[in-house]
């Protein structure tokens, strides 16, 4: 008896149809999640650039004297309401100060002052956050 070969070209093309298929699908996946974590890592930068910039506000504070080393655990409040107005002019994060903490200690020549603080930056209405944990010494406070 002779085999035929009719269907084999029909079978041959559906079968590099499917491989076709599955890598066009492949690139488009990839292609995909690459732009959202692309568009994930431009939402953290700004989050984190944020973060450095109320971190530079509030060192300026800190030497401005508008900022106190206070062993009150309730001061938090005051840094606070100090970047209230600097949380205001960013409409689309929230910035806020999680943890503040300061310390006094004595050299010979002089009083120095300890600042720790952490800032959290979180993007309104999804899960993008960045935070910045920092420490500050204000030195030379005053000579005996």
């Amino acid at each position: 008896m002779k085999l035929s070969n009719k269907g084999f070209s029909l079978l041959t093309t559906l079968i590099l149809s499917a491989v076709v298929l599955a890598f066009l699908s492949a690139l488009i996946y990839f292609v995909q999640s690459g732009s959202r974590t692309a568009a994930s890592l431009d939402s953290y930068k700004s989050s984190l650039e944020i973060a450095k910039g109320a971190s530079e506000l509030i060192m300026k504070g800190v030497d401005d004297d508008e900022i106190e080393c206070s062993d009150d655990a309730d001061y938090i409040d005051d840094v606070r309401e100090f970047m209230a107005p600097y949380g205001a002019d960013t409409s689309t994060h929230t910035v806020t100060v999680s943890s503040y903490r300061c310390e006094r200690f004595y050299t010979e020549n002089s009083e120095r002052e300890v600042y720790i603080f952490t800032v959290l930056v979180q993007r309104n209405n999804t899960e993008e956050r960045a935070e910045v944990d920092f420490g500050y010494m204000k030195s030379a406070l005053q000579d005996p």
